[in-house]
């Protein structure tokens, strides 16, 4: 991803002047599902891990 200004709080790379750049990794193999059952209810859901700028987060792909 390629952006015009820095985003304070990420780790960046400046490509030149005007121009950054955002790398975001998809950890391969890391997809996790869990079910949870809330009273009547059983609920499956599945996630991806990533690491956006060095931080990780998740995001949800089925439920």
């Amino acid at each position: 991803m390629y952006y015009a200004k820095p985003i304070n709080g990420l780790k960046e790379y400046k490509i030149k002047s005007g121009l950054y750049r955002l790398k975001i990794n998809h950890m391969i193999g890391q997809n996790r599902t869990q079910k949870f059952e809330t009273g009547e209810e059983v609920i499956s859901l599945t996630w991806a891990n990533y690491y956006v700028g060095g931080k990780r987060f998740y995001v949800v792909q089925e439920y």
